[in-house]
């Protein structure tokens, strides 16, 4: 055969795995769409209908959507010459399936920390793939036989964990990219591909990948499965974020535990950081994060451009002494006093939009957290930037405290005191308790007094 034959029978063989992929797609649309709409239509109609005229499958894929597996089963896995693993479906399903939208073989797509945004949204791009990081697995099992001797002793070592919440977990192994294709609609029709390049940055350079669609697929090594998204995520983007300012935010008592977790404690005041009169903090002076950095105010670690807020000429001619971001200069500003109502006001500058941003994500995903909740998540996300991917999921799926705190203080580091801090966010979010142990409880700062929630 020659080498152009070969190409031409390469190129066939390619064309027709995306023509299978194509169909399997379209049937586990199919499938989804029948179980969750009794309507008696025909699903042919309801596609060229709703999908063919409102382009929903050229949608881009976001932050929160929901995705499925064609290998996704509740059926018993079998393992040879052993009993099969039949899911623990308790009598709280129907409940967990109500509260979170979604049921065991669903999952959500988690691109949270990406940088482009439709709206609050992330977007999703090709290399969105990692297992536990942007897909958490079903908790269902897989509809593909055992293969190895490998997969029967690893599920075996876990055996109690499969039949709480499936083999998936255990067995999947994705591919390092998805699948961008276009989707046959009818048989005359095909939508177009129109992906999207996303940049991503990463250090001092810039990559672009491309976005996806519904009409993407990701591949399951281990079994062939297919996983696609079920929406875009789109369908939660609602005018609701533009008014998430209006809605409230961060309460005093979370300012409160924020400010004693950071400085406003009895180790600080031993040091010498913080200036008192009269039960009143007056002022900060600069010192040293555990890491080394040079901090101000309430824990403001400062990161570039952030020592420009405290040169402003207003503020600047406000505070008593030297300021520099630099670790080598600490011993000329060491005295310096920056008034108590300007590192307040930087601290609501940071935290504001952290807490409007924990607020929407979750608004996203259907589910409303209480004020606790969104106090505690805006303190983490003070301290360590973002929640993690872990700690997001693991709100999501309502995995319980233990399995939040150890998300948690992942974020934090494991060196230090985090585990303390990390307690302490635990107890407002789950309790509702703001106490913080060794903090400075009966000191007044004027700014929080006149903070209005």
């Amino acid at each position: 055969m020659g080498e152009l034959e070969k190409r031409t029978s390469q190129e066939e063989e390619i064309q027709r795995q995306i023509e299978e992929i194509q169909r399997r797609a379209k049937e586990i649309h199919k499938e989804e769409y029948m179980e969750s709409h009794e309507t008696g239509e025909d699903f042919d109609e309801v596609w060229d209908r709703e999908y063919n005229k409102s382009d929903k499958f050229n949608e881009y894929i976001v932050n929160g959507a929901l995705l499925t597996c064609t290998q996704a089963t509740l059926e018993p896995f079998i393992i040879p010459n052993d009993d099969p693993i039949e899911l623990d479906r308790g009598p709280k399903e129907s409940e967990f399936e109500f509260k979170y939208g979604f049921g065991r073989k669903q999952t959500r797509l988690n691109v949270g920390e990406n940088h482009l945004y439709l709206g609050k949204a992330s977007y999703a791009t090709v290399k969105d793939t990692v297992k536990d990081v942007n897909i958490t697995p079903f908790q269902c099992n897989c509809a593909q036989m055992i293969s190895s001797l490998s997969e029967i002793k690893y599920i075996r070592d876990h055996l109690e964990d499969c039949k709480k919440n499936g083999v998936c977990k255990y067995l999947m192994r994705l591919n390092e990219e998805w699948d961008n294709m276009p989707l046959e609609n009818t048989e005359n029709a095909i939508t177009p591909s129109s992906y999207l390049s996303i940049s991503d940055v990463e250090e001092y350079s810039v990559c672009y990948f491309e976005g996806i669609t519904r009409t993407s697929v990701l591949v399951c090594k281990r079994g062939g499965g297919l996983i696609i998204p079920l929406t875009s995520g789109q369908d939660v983007l609602t005018n609701k974020d533009a008014l998430i300012s209006e809605k409230g935010g961060i309460s005093k008592k979370a300012l409160r535990a924020l400010m004693e977790l950071e400085i406003l404690n009895t180790y600080s005041l031993d040091e010498g950081y913080l200036v008192i009169d009269d039960g009143k903090l007056i002022g900060i002076k600069p010192h040293l994060a555990g890491d080394g950095r040079v901090t101000f105010g309430f824990g403001d670690c400062l990161q570039e451009g952030d020592i420009e807020f405290y040169k402003d000429a207003e503020r600047n001619n406000r505070i008593s002494g030297y300021l520099s971001d630099k670790v080598s200069e600490y011993n000329l500003m060491k005295d310096t006093v920056i008034p108590v109502d300007i590192c307040f006001e930087k601290m609501i500058q940071d935290i504001t939009p952290l807490y409007e941003k924990a607020r929407s994500d979750f608004e996203k995903e259907e589910l409303t957290l209480s004020q606790n909740q969104l106090d505690a998540l805006s303190i983490i996300k003070y301290q360590c930037y973002t929640i993690g991917s872990e700690a997001y999921n693991a709100i999501l799926n309502n995995d319980g405290r233990e399995k939040l705190y150890e998300a948690v203080l992942d974020k934090h580091g494991r060196n230090g005191d985090f585990e303390f801090r990390t307690n302490v966010e635990m107890n407002i979010y789950y309790e509702g308790n703001y106490d913080v142990e060794g903090g400075l409880s009966d000191i007044i700062v004027e700014p929080l007094e006149e903070y209005e929630e």
